[in-house]
């Protein structure tokens, strides 16, 4: 379903609040860990998730793509060009991702 602009940076939001934290969630492009109640944006499932507060710099990219994964998914009407160009770097990225690797998935 479409999502307003205003869940996106409520998203966005709660991302900062766990880096800051030095958490890395690494597994939000799989949006059934993702709630939506009342507009509000609920992460689930902390199974991915690294606590490595050096990292959090270098990898945080990770999680914003993800963030634009799921505005390309839900509503892509509210993708600047920006942001598509963006997410095409990121799925080229995606394909040499170790986790991907690891997982059999390339």
């Amino acid at each position: 379903k479409n999502l307003p602009p205003v869940f996106f940076g409520k998203l966005s939001a709660l991302m900062s609040e766990i880096h800051s934290r030095g958490v890395l969630y690494f597994d939000l492009r799989h949006m059934s860990n993702l709630l939506v109640r009342g507009g509000e944006p609920f992460l689930i499932d902390y199974g991915t998730c690294l606590h490595v507060p050096p990292l959090v710099p270098l990898l945080k990219f990770v999680d914003d793509g993800a963030e634009l994964y799921i505005k390309q998914q839900v509503s892509p009407g509210l993708l600047s060009p920006r942001e598509n160009r963006r997410i095409k770097k990121m799925n080229r990225l995606s394909r040499m991702w170790f986790f991907n690797k690891l997982a059999g998935k390339d």
